[in-house]
């Protein structure tokens, strides 16, 4: 007859197998997203429910988690660029000096082709990461380490062009409708333009990764580590609800401090 130790062994056993740590950082990530949607909280069961069947098709390695940031962040720049290459399409390039009867679109324009520009940038930067790691890991066996990370350059090889090209199609600054094309000014504000893009459509891109990882990662790591110890139907069970809360909460948190 087992003893009550042992029972009480096998009792906590199921417990000590659950990913508490993943489990609070979902939570709290989800009571930041529940408190952000709180004026849309129809979107909570959804969100809910995706994060279960998420968690269900998780796999122990990180780069299952890798992959899943890359592709949510290519479907919304996808998004982004749809709108940004419309906004794009119909712009004509802009007139300087600005016309003593322009409008507060003029005004704007500049600042609406810029971040149109900018969203491209940043398309093309995480279309080409996947391709430049292939690219990497093909190098494995033909070079050294610090001669493989140059090709890591080849996103920006390819955001910087693109930038500089788009900024003198579109005169974003009166000097790019002024002078020619390989004079010294277009040259030093092409230049200028298209490092400033490409630097801030990679921190735009940081900035994406940083809100999205915390909830794909944990889910991805709670959801595989549960499957170690129960069914796929428990798992998804335990992470819907776990996110569930954590979005209610945040519901919870916007009603005590709109």
């Amino acid at each position: 007859m087992p003893s009550t130790s042992d029972r009480d062994s096998q009792f906590r056993k199921p417990f000590r197998r659950i990913p508490w740590i993943w489990f609070i950082v979902l939570w709290a990530s989800y009571a930041v997203v529940g408190k952000i949607l709180a004026i849309a909280p129809y979107w909570y069961f959804l969100i809910a429910i995706a994060t279960g069947f998420y968690s269900i098709l998780a796999k122990p390695k990180w780069s299952f988690s890798f992959y899943t940031i890359w592709w949510l962040l290519f479907l919304e720049s996808l998004v982004e660029v749809f709108v940004a290459s419309t906004i794009l399409y119909y712009s004509k390039p802009l007139r300087w000096p600005r016309p003593s009867t322009g409008s507060i679109l003029f005004d704007l324009a500049p600042v609406i082709i810029g971040l149109a520009i900018l969203v491209v940038v940043k398309f093309f930067m995480i279309v080409f990461f996947p391709i430049t790691r292939v690219i990497y890991s093909k190098l494995s066996k033909l070079t050294s380490q610090p001669i493989r990370l140059l090709v890591w350059v080849i996103p920006f090889l390819v955001a910087i062009p693109t930038a500089a090209a788009a900024s003198w199609h579109w005169h974003l600054f009166p000097e790019l409708y002024q002078a020619t094309l390989f004079s010294s000014t277009a040259i030093r504000q092409l230049t200028l333009v298209a490092v400033t893009a490409t630097a801030l459509a990679f921190i735009y891109s940081i900035v994406q990764v940083l809100v999205v990882a915390p909830i794909v990662v944990s889910a991805a790591r709670a959801g595989a580590k549960l499957k170690q110890s129960f069914t796929k139907f428990h798992t998804f069970l335990i992470l819907a609800v776990i996110s569930g809360l954590g979005l209610g909460g945040g519901w919870l948190l916007n009603l005590i401090y709109p």
